[in-house]
């Protein structure tokens, strides 16, 4: 008797897994993340992206990063105007920021959606260096 009521309840969990982890796999195919020795291979030719305020941004950033905060309204608009076809790098300070904008940038038709691992900190710890 027990086994019948336990049955639907694993079949409802496995279908949630199973859902789950198709909607992960459809935005994470195009999103990958980095860590800094990759990220500073693309510093020279690709779209880097510093998803920070312009007050961090100004502190100090990755050569060649264009800064588009991802909390700012017309983060979407903005975006829109880069070629969806180029390889993105996006960073942060710690990653949250910068996950945050990679699936915004997957979600809007972006490919190849890179994102720094660790953010700006991790890149810091390598003593790598910042422009001002």
């Amino acid at each position: 008797m027990k086994l019948l009521k336990v049955i639907p309840f694993f079949t409802f969990v496995f279908f949630v897994l199973i859902s789950c982890g198709q909607n992960s796999e459809s935005s994470n195919g195009k999103i990958q993340k980095v860590n800094v020795d990759d990220f500073r291979l693309a510093t020279e030719n690709e779209v880097i992206i510093d998803v920070r305020t312009p007050g961090e941004y100004e502190s100090g950033h990755i050569q060649n990063a264009i800064n588009i905060n991802v909390n700012d309204s017309d983060f979407k608009a903005r975006i829109e105007k880069l070629n969806k076809n180029e390889k993105v790098y996006v960073y942060c300070k710690i990653g949250s920021r910068s996950n945050k904008a990679a699936k915004i940038l997957a979600e809007s038709g972006f490919s190849q959606v890179y994102d720094l691992n660790g953010g700006i900190i991790s890149w810091q710890r390598a003593n790598l260096p910042l422009e001002k």
